[in-house]
């Protein structure tokens, strides 16, 4: 049995990172962090940051919630008048990537809360070549933050910044990039409900699967700045669900408000597992001849690993995020990699997830309906629980919970496996127990969680 630990930010780089989670900076408006003066600092610091490196051109997309236009127009009023600045307007996360390597920018950002509720928003940052920040950067950038703000003074407005809008030439650039990585008609003959989560994909996202030959029923694509990713996208695929079966159509497809994440459903209705798409994906690519491991994180069943081991297919295992997806693809040579949650990486299609994308990818490798479905494979059962706190407890001090830990190692061997890991968003610890019988998951669950809470009291917390 592995039992695996891993602690976000939140526990590891405490005192280091203050204002980043797994993926950039996220939370409700208003709350100190996300709001205007938040976010003319980070313009300040992000100035600062680009010039230290040399770097004078930059890029900035959103994903059209409400608060989206004011947050962007006070970062460029905080960013300094040597950078010169690009906006591409309202594009999902991976287009914004794409346009950063196109447009050969020196970084751009993507102001967006994701898959989160309207109320939410944040902002993602990329490099000159689309990728996300590494953490070294993301410290840099928090020390200048803290420095602005320490500091007490306003930065300079930049009122009459002129902005170049390239929205048209990005959407152009990006349809041109998907002709380049599909095959052409590829999605002939199949109808796909898409939902497009009333975000950033809205208005590229139908066009983009009819021009591989899908037939494409959209929903999800009327944004009004409040409506993103409320009761529909990739948090809500039972709705996506419901409409397959009542339409006929062969395939779901639903992404987040900034179009990185894909949730599929069958014709049934039922919302596939990400493993099974994970596994359907990698064996495609051995057909192809790409022999190389993949990488998965934590989260992934353990199924995952047993059903690609029987094509001799090695799985790497990495912390949550894409961005140590990515990492440890380039480290090891993969081409393949992702999260069960529907951030799925491959080389030919960019640096970041793309949720649109990994459904065209997915669905193109069933030459036709697939009505039977070998290549999907029981999961684990698992048995798993949040547990919100007020403020971290790391669990280097949980004494309980780590004698407890030892001894589901002992009972479970290689038969399971526990996991414990802090939200990189929130102040929550996510425990996760698989075992080959689902009771026994739940009883390994409690125990934990009982060990946990006790450790709480005993810290007053």
């Amino acid at each position: 049995m592995a039992i695996e630990i891993t602690r976000s930010y939140a526990v590891e780089l405490m005192g280091a990172r203050k204002f980043f989670g797994t993926d950039g900076i996220r939370g409700p408006w208003g709350d100190g962090v996300i709001c205007p003066d938040f976010f003319r600092a980070i313009g300040w610091a992000l100035g600062n940051f680009l010039l230290r490196r040399g770097g004078t051109k930059f890029l900035v997309g959103q994903d059209g919630r409400w608060s989206g236009d004011i947050l962007q127009a006070a970062f460029v009023e905080g960013l300094s008048k040597k950078i010169s600045l690009i906006s591409i307007g309202v594009l999902p996360s991976p287009a914004i990537s794409f346009a950063a390597q196109f447009f050969a920018v020196d970084g751009a950002i993507a102001i967006t809360a994701s898959h989160n509720s309207p109320e939410y928003n944040g902002i993602k940052f990329f490099d000159g070549r689309g990728r996300k920040w590494s953490e070294r950067d993301e410290v840099e950038l928090e020390e200048l933050i803290c420095a602005k703000l320490s500091a007490g003074t306003e930065c300079e407005v930049n009122s009459e910044r002129a902005l170049v809008n390239w929205r048209e030439e990005a959407i152009a650039a990006y349809r041109d990039h998907w002709r380049g990585i599909l095959p052409a008609n590829c999605l002939r003959g199949k109808r796909i409900v898409l939902d497009l989560a009333n975000g950033a994909s809205s208005a590229i996202g139908a066009d983009l699967l009819a021009s591989l030959g899908a037939e494409v029923l959209p929903i999800g694509d009327k944004p009004n700045g409040r409506n993103i990713n409320l009761g529909c996208g990739s948090e809500r695929p039972e709705f996506l669900g419901e409409l397959v079966r009542n339409s006929g159509a062969d395939w779901g497809l639903a992404v987040d408000g900034d179009g990185d994440r894909a949730v599929v459903c069958d014709r049934t209705g039922t919302t596939l597992a990400g493993e099974h798409l994970f596994a359907r994906i990698t064996l495609h690519f051995r057909k192809m001849g790409i022999a190389a491991p993949v990488v998965a994180t934590v989260i992934a069943n353990g199924a995952l690993d047993r059903h690609l081991a029987a094509s001799q297919i090695p799985v790497l295992r990495v912390a949550v995020g894409d961005r140590n997806v990515a990492e440890a693809m380039k480290l090891h040579g993969s081409h393949f990699g992702g999260e069960p949650s529907g951030h799925f990486l491959w080389t030919g299609a960019g640096p970041t997830a793309d949720g649109l994308l990994t459904g065209a990818l997915f669905f193109s490798t069933f030459s036709g309906p697939p009505l039977d479905l070998p290549w999907q494979f029981p999961l684990r059962p698992v048995a798993s629980e949040s547990i919100v706190l007020k403020q971290i407890l790391p669990l280097e001090r949980a004494h309980h919970f780590l004698e407890m830990q030892k001894k589901a190692e002992i009972a479970l061997y290689h038969d399971g496996r526990v996991l414990a890991r802090y939200s990189g968003t929130e102040n929550k610890l996510r425990l996760i127990v698989e075992a080959e019988d689902g009771q026994v998951a739940c009883h390994w669950l409690e125990k934990l969680r009982s060990a946990f809470l006790l450790d709480l009291a005993n810290e007053g917390r």
